[in-house]
């Protein structure tokens, strides 16, 4: 692969990224969290409801600072605790609809996206997808260097001159 189509690729997605980040700028302006308080509302989003201690786990923080950090998200009306049905001693941790629909606002870069994605032919969404289906497997380390064990059958089209 040359350096040249390397370049174009990461200058185009810097284009998107652009565009994906201004559509919800204003939203992450106005937030008043701090990224720990961020990812564990993201998380909780994610996970619909899970204890204090799952979400330390996921979080990779002790219980005590973890439990500091969900007493200031519901403080702030974005988190609340419940009992869990099957056992009234463990206490859940559920996002508020006040923390759902500030996670909602905070996607909304993917409703963006989608309109984005709507807007181009099939044979670009079809190529679109298979490049990031690629990208992503390379990016979550299940695919080593996959550009070099294809065989020459399989390799990628020439890209068309751009005369």
């Amino acid at each position: 692969m040359q350096q040249g189509q390397v370049d174009e690729a990461v200058a185009a997605y810097e284009r998107v990224h652009e565009a994906f980040v201004s559509a919800t700028e204003e939203e992450w302006a106005q937030l008043d969290l701090t990224v720990k308080q961020l990812r564990a509302l993201f998380v909780l989003a994610r996970a619909g409801s899970i204890p204090v201690s799952g979400l330390a786990e996921r979080l990779g923080t002790r219980l005590p600072s973890t439990s500091v950090l969900v007493d200031r998200l519901v403080h702030a009306g974005l988190v609340e605790r419940s009992s869990d049905p099957e056992d009234r001693r463990r206490v859940l941790l559920v996002p508020t609809d006040q923390g759902f629909d500030l996670m909602k606002r905070l996607r909304q870069g993917s409703v963006e996206l989608r309109g984005w994605l709507l807007a181009l032919s099939p044979e670009t969404l079809d190529g679109l997808t298979a490049g990031l289906r690629a990208l992503g497997e390379v990016a979550a380390g299940r695919v080593r260097f996959p550009y070099l064990q294809q065989s020459p059958t399989e390799s990628i089209a020439p890209r068309p001159d751009r005369n």
